[in-house]
């Protein structure tokens, strides 16, 4: 918690998981319950299934890389 709060102050935080929504909001949940420091949340749904291997493509998330 204390690294998101000081990330936060410098970056925008996007979490990218190949895990289901439900699950992986439980955890972030915990980590940001008041939703101020993780700014996007990406689940299982935004990757690409290829092979049977879910891949993240960061160019979803509309930013300069």
């Amino acid at each position: 918690k204390e690294f998101l709060e000081e990330l936060s102050k410098f970056a925008e935080i996007i979490i990218f998981t190949a895990s289901s929504a439900s699950y992986a909001d439980v955890i972030l949940d915990h980590l940001d319950p008041k939703k101020e420091l993780i700014a996007h949340r990406l689940y299982r749904q935004h990757c690409t299934l290829e092979k049977g291997f879910y891949l993240k493509d960061l160019r979803i998330s509309g930013r300069a890389l």
